[in-house]
């Protein structure tokens, strides 16, 4: 069965407190090792890793003490995905599931952050066996200029 993105819907969840209570409405989980694990999720016996939370686009770990610093005010968006498509977009490690949190404050920053078509400069396509060779000299250059 293929898990489908759960969304957060902000004028149903407006009058929570805590984040973590709208993570629980969304999908049903426990918490072990301060680490969200999500019901029927894949893990190992000897080896229990939690969702990876992103919040405004950052990795910033599997520990729900980060999720403290998000005002349930401030949320725009969550996205809580299964899916092993979804969670390997952001990491091959995890086998969990991806939280995803967009803030109102961090939406701006995160558009921002985009890069627009017009920022981008026109390379050339010069080949597999070009690129290879111009890494290869930058990298001796650089351990050259380094280990002087």
């Amino acid at each position: 069965m293929i898990e489908q993105k759960k969304k957060y819907d902000r004028i149903h969840y407006s009058g929570y407190t805590d984040v973590l209570d709208i993570i629980k409405e969304i999908k049903q989980f426990t918490i072990i090792n301060n680490q969200i694990v999500f019901q029927g999720g894949v893990n190992s016996l000897n080896y229990q890793q939690g969702a990876l939370i992103i919040i405004d686009g950052v990795r910033v770990g599997t520990d729900i003490g980060v999720l403290e610093t998000v005002s349930t005010s401030d949320i725009e968006n969550i996205n809580i995905s299964t899916n092993v498509v979804d969670i390997h977009a952001y990491t091959g490690l995890n086998s969990q599931g991806i939280i995803e949190i967009t803030t109102l404050t961090g939406k701006d920053e995160m558009e921002a952050r985009k890069v627009k078509k017009d920022d981008l400069i026109d390379i050339p396509d010069i080949g597999a066996g070009t690129a290879v060779l111009i890494i290869t000299v930058l990298v001796r250059y650089i351990a050259k200029e380094t280990y002087k």
